[in-house]
């Protein structure tokens, strides 16, 4: 029997964005770690913003699985779990990340590429949904194309996309008619995650490049 495990996730590491060429590199995240405290915690610096790395992890799966750092091992755990198929998802994107059209281009774009590889070494079992940038319809239009000519199966959407509503009714009015690449949106809940965010300036002197 067929088993699809329609919402797993990846954690973003720093390969996630070596996708990112010339101009585009200077809007790589950092992971920067707090200084002057027993804190353990973990942050992504995207866009002069601090985010909390993800802390909904699943201790009992190798880091290298989770972050996908060894695919092979990914795939042994699914056969371990009786899972056949598993549909990727972003974890970082799950709140809004910056409001610059050409740095959420520069992140989705690394972002799919690194997905798309991760499908190459997936034996057809690591299905994903693309990260669209809906600031720039041409490039969104042009990511969901590549997304599903490398085994996206859906475009990821955050349950808070509602401030773009007109961007999506564009998004499909923008394909002129019906076409065998459209992908269906993934429509993902609104989460508290949104707490995690910390502007660079409030405490600039607490946080430490961990790179």
């Amino acid at each position: 029997m067929l088993t699809i495990d329609a919402d797993a996730h990846v954690l973003e590491t720093g390969q996630t964005w070596e996708y990112m060429d010339g101009a585009e590199r200077k809007h790589r995240p950092q992971v920067v770690g707090a200084t002057g405290s027993d804190s353990k915690d973990e942050y992504w610096l995207v866009d002069g913003t601090l985010r909390l790395k993800s802390r909904n992890v699943g201790r009992n799966t190798p880091q290298a699985s989770r972050e996908m750092r060894d695919v092979p091992a990914r795939l042994t755990h699914m056969d371990e779990l009786g899972v056949s198929i598993q549909v990727l998802y972003p974890t970082l994107f799950l709140i809004p990340l910056t409001p610059r059209p050409e740095v959420e281009l520069a992140l989705s774009r690394s972002y799919n590429r690194w997905l798309a590889d991760i499908w190459k070494q997936g034996k057809e079992r690591l299905r994903w949904a693309a990260v669209v940038p809906l600031m720039t319809m041409d490039q969104a239009i042009a990511e969901a194309r590549f997304a599903k000519e490398n085994g996206a199966c859906g475009i990821f959407m955050r349950g808070t996309e509602a401030i773009y509503c007109s961007a999506i009714r564009i998004f499909f009015r923008s394909t002129k008619k019906p076409a065998a690449w459209i992908l269906p949106f993934a429509f993902t809940p609104p989460t508290a995650a949104r707490r995690s965010i910390i502007t660079t300036s409030t405490r600039p002197s607490a946080f430490q490049s961990s790179s």
